[in-house]
């Protein structure tokens, strides 16, 4: 059973201690080969158990040890993004595929690029039916990454509504997505006057 992490440690653990050090990267670890929902291959965690160290470490530097018993939530989301990053990495990436899903030679193998064009054209069909404010919205948190606080003002709402509207966006998009591959028309209700 591992020890829970606690200020002291990130305290020590940014000054460089070597047991702080071990006790984190032990930490880290155990969280990225017991989450069986990534998937990250052996070969891949230590890469992965590096971007999280270097991570949590770029920001200990910049924004301290906020407060107690903090530290371990933090160092549980900079594992989680990190594992997260490697997944979408790995969506964007063919050559990550791996041997499991190669066909055998002589079987039958669907058009990859038809598929990824079907993909494309339903994704791009649920954000014209969200909207431009959904677009947008989505635009600035998950490409460009932004803040909530530089959102609200660049939008000029406030953060928590921005928040709802995104998963609310978010949702529907999906929905839309799933009503168009089951043949089913989807509904009425558009969502521009939600956002």
């Amino acid at each position: 059973m591992l020890r829970p992490l606690d200020e002291d440690t990130a305290l020590r653990f940014l000054e460089g201690d070597a047991e702080a050090f071990a006790r984190v990267r032990e930490f880290v670890s155990r969280f990225v080969s017991h989450r069986k929902g990534y998937r990250i291959q052996k070969d891949e965690s230590d890469d992965v158990i590096q971007e999280v160290l270097t991570s949590l470490l770029k920001d200990l530097r910049s924004n301290g040890v906020r407060s107690r018993k903090a530290f371990e939530a933090r160092v549980r989301h900079h594992a989680h993004c990190r594992c997260i990053d490697l997944v979408r990495r790995q969506a964007r990436d063919p050559l990550t595929t791996s041997t499991d899903e190669i066909p055998v030679q002589g079987t039958e193998r669907p058009d990859r690029g038809a598929l990824d064009r079907e993909r494309m054209e339903s994704f791009e069909k649920a954000l014209a039916w969200v909207g431009p404010r959904c677009v947008e919205l989505m635009r600035l948190r998950l490409v460009e990454d932004l803040s909530w606080r530089k959102i609200a003002e660049k939008m000029g709402e406030n953060e928590n509504r921005l928040r709802q509207r995104l998963h609310k966006c978010i949702r529907r998009a999906r929905a839309f997505v799933t009503r168009a591959r089951t043949g089913s028309a989807p509904g009425v209700e558009r969502i521009t006057d939600l956002t």
